[in-house]
């Protein structure tokens, strides 16, 4: 959802650091990791008639690119959300 400002609204979105990033499309452990986010969309939008096949995950899924993201990235701890207002 976008806001009045033209940015994102809180609770929707928020920005993400390697470490999230990483957690998401790279751990298998992780329950709401990136396979399960897209078969659970996929699955929804199927039912719905919106889509008529489902792509498999690992079509659209680049996780290379993160696995290979420099050194000095994945270091960061995180990055400053300018979205976020720390006066509320």
């Amino acid at each position: 959802m976008i806001g009045s400002d033209g940015g994102i609204t809180d609770g929707d979105a928020h920005l993400t650091n390697y470490r999230e990033n990483a957690k998401f499309f790279l751990d298998p452990f992780n329950p709401a990791n990136f396979e399960v986010v897209w078969n659970s969309a996929s699955t929804i939008y199927k039912s719905l008639g919106t889509i008529d096949t489902t792509v498999p995950s690992s079509k659209v899924k680049a996780s290379s690119v993160l696995a290979d993201c420099p050194r000095p990235t994945r270091r960061c701890a995180t990055f400053p959300n300018p979205l976020s207002n720390p006066t509320r």
